[in-house]
C-alpha cells in the first residue's frame, strides 16, 4: 500500500517493554505498516525491526477470534 493512501494513528507498541511510540498506517480498517514515532524520552526515533512486522498477525486467518469453550 502506498504510504500516501494510509491514515496514520499514534499509538504505543504493546509488544515492547519500553512502550515504544509508534505510528500505525491503516486504510479501511486494515493495518499496512507500523513505524517508530519520535519520543526522545522513550525510544528516540528507533524501534525493533521485528516489531515493524507485528501487524501481520492482526489480519491473519489463523488468528484466534474468540475464546474456546471446549471442555466445559
Amino acid at each position: 500500500m502506498r504510504v500516501w493512501f494510509l491514515r496514520e494513528t499514534k499509538s504505543i507498541d504493546v509488544n515492547c517493554g519500553t512502550g515504544t511510540n509508534i505510528l500505525i498506517g491503516s486504510r479501511e480498517n486494515i493495518i499496512y505498516r507500523i513505524t517508530p514515532r519520535e519520543n526522545d524520552f522513550v525510544n528516540s526515533c528507533w524501534m525493533p525491526d521485528n516489531h515493524r512486522l507485528n501487524f501481520h498477525y492482526v489480519n491473519s486467518e489463523e488468528r484466534l477470534r474468540e475464546a474456546s469453550h471446549q471442555g466445559r
